[in-house]
């Protein structure tokens, strides 16, 4: 029987790492994304092979760049054939108050937050409807 896989995007740390834990523990391949934290993400791939017995793979993409989420999408098909379970986790927020925060500030949480999602989430899609399932 072939396993279930979730992309969780966001998931080198914190609450996306808590994540694919979970689902790592439930026997799911997982796909594990990250933007810079390199060291975190191999660590985490590392763990649940070890520790958990399932396949995973990681991949670097700014989720708010369309050309790197296609890619990203392609590459986890080509290595899955599916995706089952899409985590829209990733996020970013830059601890200023409101009233300092410029334009370039705002539109980087809206491109991670907000396009990020939507881009991932049309790219996914495409896969699970053609499956008619995930």
């Amino acid at each position: 029987m072939e396993k279930k896989v979730v992309l969780v995007t966001g998931s080198s740390r914190g609450i996306g790492r808590g994540i694919i834990i979970e689902f790592a523990k439930n026997g799911y391949d997982v796909v594990i994304n990250y933007n810079h934290s390199f060291n975190d993400a191999y660590s985490l791939k590392e763990l649940v092979e070890k520790d958990y017995n399932v396949k995973s793979l990681v991949v670097q993409c700014d989720i708010s760049n369309e050309n790197e989420v296609i890619d990203m999408v392609k590459d986890i098909i080509n290595e899955f054939g599916h995706i089952d379970v899409l985590v829209n986790n990733a996020a970013i927020e830059e601890c200023t108050e409101f009233r300092d925060k410029d334009k370039n500030s705002f539109e980087r949480i809206i491109g991670t937050n907000l396009i990020g999602s939507f881009l991932v989430s049309r790219e996914v899609s495409k896969y699970m409807l053609e499956k008619k399932k995930g």
